[in-house]
């Protein structure tokens, strides 16, 4: 593979397997598998909000005996934000690990994360987010 550098991202050049089939007088096209490979820098606020989420339930459970409202009333955040924050921590592995490394869907944003509803399911999540078929 061969890299090269644009302003805004990287993206390695990758091969795709093509197979020739012909068919009749003319030669038709398949292409076997189709790969699309785009490394970004992760988004800081995607990162920013998976890293809160498992620091925030960590001291809930550590330093508050998991009492979620006295969280709240001690750092003055609202109840509803908290929860949409720790709602991230339900997120897939697989979905979590494409977020820290950058390899997320580009249009995945943190407010649509904690604002909108998703599967508890993992493998519905990686449907859901474009991972799975």
């Amino acid at each position: 593979m061969t890299t090269t550098n644009t302003e805004n991202s990287m993206i390695e050049n990758v091969f795709i397997p093509l197979k020739i089939v012909k068919r009749g007088s003319h030669s038709g096209k398949i292409l076997s598998k189709t790969y699309s490979v785009e490394k970004t820098e992760p988004n800081e606020t995607l990162v920013a909000g998976i890293l809160k989420a498992y620091l925030w339930e960590k001291i809930i459970y550590e330093q508050f005996d998991g009492n979620f409202e006295l969280f709240c009333i001690n750092n003055k955040f609202s109840k509803r934000y908290v929860q949409q924050i720790l709602k991230l921590n339900l997120l897939s592995p697989k979905l979590k690990e494409a977020i820290l490394t950058g390899n997320h869907p580009k249009h995945l944003l943190l407010r649509d994360l904690v604002r909108k509803p998703f599967p508890v399911s993992w493998i519905e999540q990686e449907k859901m987010m474009g991972f799975r078929k």
